[in-house]
C-alpha cells in the first residue's frame, strides 16, 4: 500500500503536466467562472443599432443653468452701456 502512494505522490511531484491537470480540475475552473463574471459587468449590455440614449436632467439643474446663462447675458449687455 506505502509503495502505491509513494508513486502517486512521485507523479505529482515530477510530472508537471499532472499537476497542471489538477490544479484546472480543482481551481482552474472556478478562475474562468469569476473571469467571465467580471468580464460581463464591465462591458455594458449592447444597445441595438438606431437606438438614442439620453441623459436625464434634472429640472432643477435646467433652472439653475438658464439663470446662470441670463445672468451672463445681463452682464455683457450692461458692460455694453
Amino acid at each position: 500500500m506505502f509503495k502505491y502512494l509513494f508513486l502517486i505522490l512521485l507523479l505529482l511531484i515530477f510530472v508537471a503536466p499532472l499537476r497542471r491537470f489538477l490544479f484546472w480540475l480543482i481551481v482552474g475552473r472556478q478562475i474562468v467562472n469569476e473571469q467571465k463574471k467580471y468580464q460581463k459587468s464591465q462591458n455594458p449590455p449592447q444597445r441595438p443599432e438606431g437606438e438614442i440614449k439620453v441623459d436625464y436632467i434634472p429640472k432643477k439643474t435646467i433652472i439653475h443653468l438658464l439663470q446662470v446663462v441670463n445672468m451672463l447675458t445681463m452682464k455683457k449687455s450692461s458692460s455694453f452701456l
